[in-house]
């Protein structure tokens, strides 16, 4: 019974999201909007703390940043599709460049998804449901 229980009410969770944003501001932003749509998630705020993050939690997708301390976002994503472990989570690179230069840039390192600040809720949410399975 208590396994039945555990199952039901992991079932109604959408999806494990990292979000990784130095903007408290965005950041809180993003986490409301996945937050009200049943996805639970978790916070990162510079390149290391997401590297670490994503090793220790193993997420389902992650939201990054470009423009990070310590290591920037570009980094964060080669580093995690370069290694087995990471290859297959989805990353979206939500940023506020928007050179085409940029989000060329992103999906070549590895990125399957690039949106541009400032942050759309509903091409947030479509764009995250593309790449969790309900």
């Amino acid at each position: 019974m208590l396994t039945e229980q555990f199952m039901d009410s992991a079932s109604k969770k959408r999806g494990r999201i990292l979000v990784v944003e130095d903007n408290p501001p965005i950041l809180e932003q993003v986490i409301q909007i996945l937050e009200t749509n049943g996805y639970t998630t978790y916070k990162a705020v510079d390149g290391m703390d997401a590297i670490t993050k994503a090793k220790n939690l193993i997420p389902d997708l992650i939201i990054l940043d470009v423009v990070l301390p310590k290591i920037n976002g570009f980094q964060v994503c080669r580093l995690l599709k370069n290694t087995q472990q990471f290859k297959s989570i989805p990353v979206i690179i939500l940023s506020g460049k928007k050179d085409q230069s940029d989000r060329d840039w992103g999906i070549k390192i590895g990125a399957d998804f690039y949106l541009t600040k400032p942050i759309e809720s509903t091409k947030l949410l479509e764009t995250v449901s593309k790449f969790i399975i309900q």
